[in-house]
C-alpha cells in the first residue's frame, strides 16, 4: 500500500498549476479581473484558529505561500471565483465545476478512514475531475 503525498503532489503540484492557469485566463479576459480576485480573497474572513488564515493582498501572485496557503486558496475558491468570468460561452460554469470537483477530490483524499461508500464516491469524483480538467 502506497501513501500519496497530498501536500506536494496535489496542493503544491496540481492545484498550484491549475490556479496558475486560472490566473492566465483572468489576465487574458482583460479588465481588472485579477484585482477583483485579490479583493475577494482579502474579504474572506478568517476561520478558526489557524484553519483559514488571512490572505495576502496579492493572492494571485502566489509569492511566499506555504502549502497550507494553497489549501486555503482552494477551500475559498468557489465564492471568490463565482461570477468573476463572463458566462457567455459557459466559461464561468466550467471554472466553478472544476473548482467544486477539485475541492471534493481533496476532501475525499484527506479522509483518514474510508468506507466502501466513500471509496466508491472517491472513485467517481476522480473520474469526474479528470473529465472536467480535460474540458
Amino acid at each position: 500500500l502506497f501513501v500519496v503525498d497530498l501536500l506536494h503532489k496535489f496542493e503544491i503540484g496540481v492545484w498550484k498549476a491549475i490556479f496558475t492557469h486560472l490566473m492566465r485566463i483572468l489576465h487574458a479576459a482583460a479588465g481588472d479581473l485579477v484585482q477583483q480576485l485579490n479583493r475577494r480573497y482579502r474579504r474572506v474572513p478568517t476561520f478558526g484558529r489557524g484553519t483559514i488564515r488571512r490572505f495576502n493582498k496579492n493572492a494571485s501572485a502566489m509569492k511566499r505561500l506555504a502549502a497550507r496557503d494553497f489549501k486555503d486558496l482552494l477551500q475559498c475558491a468557489l465564492p471568490v471565483f463565482e461570477g468573476l468570468l463572463p458566462n457567455e460561452h459557459g466559461q464561468n460554469t466550467i471554472v466553478l465545476d472544476l473548482l467544486f470537483d477539485l475541492a471534493a477530490w481533496q476532501g475525499y483524499a484527506k479522509l483518514r478512514l474510508h468506507t466502501d461508500n466513500t471509496l466508491a464516491f472517491f472513485d467517481t469524483v476522480t473520474v469526474v475531475l479528470g473529465d472536467v480538467i480535460y474540458q
